[in-house]
């Protein structure tokens, strides 16, 4: 499961930094820049679930 997890995590971080396309502050992004990145960051925390502990 670590492995689907390391691949969720991923996914959601590539999703992040596309959405976000290098800007930094929540009040400059278009409203589907703001899904994505929401999106991306509920995709991070799957991941880091699905991996399960240490």
């Amino acid at each position: 499961m670590r492995y689907w997890g390391l691949g969720v995590f991923t996914v959601g971080m590539i999703a992040i930094l596309a959405g976000s396309k290098g800007r930094r502050g929540w009040d400059v992004w278009s409203r589907r820049q703001r899904v994505v990145c929401s999106a991306g960051f509920v995709l991070v925390l799957a991941g880091l679930a699905l991996m399960g502990p240490a």
